[in-house]
């Protein structure tokens, strides 16, 4: 789950870097289904480690459910990286409006 998580993250590094360097208002068509699509993969993959005890798509060998880092009890990777699409699809979202109110 981590690697999807992954797929979804750091294609956003280089298309909102692009986008901030050209001034490409265009970027949001890409960057905010990426972060619902990660979105979903990090809530399914926090949840498998609040409930552990059900089926996953996961390995046994490379278990989904196994909090790897935890902080104040419940931020894990998969917190962490929903948080960031959280906070990239806001933002994202609150461009759009502003450009919208303004034009």
């Amino acid at each position: 789950m981590c690697w999807f998580q992954r797929i979804f993250m750091y294609p956003q590094t280089v298309i909102l870097f692009v986008a901030a360097r050209t001034k490409d208002e265009r970027a949001w068509k890409y960057v905010v289904p990426l972060c619902v699509i990660g979105l979903l993969f990090s809530t399914y993959h926090y949840q498998l480690e609040l409930f552990p005890n059900q089926p996953t798509v996961c390995s046994t060998t490379i278990p989904c459910s196994v909090r790897f880092v935890e902080v104040y009890g419940f931020v894990s990777i998969a917190f962490m990286a929903g948080a960031g699409f959280i906070s990239i699809l806001a933002l994202q979202l609150a461009m759009i409006r502003a450009r919208r109110v303004e034009g």
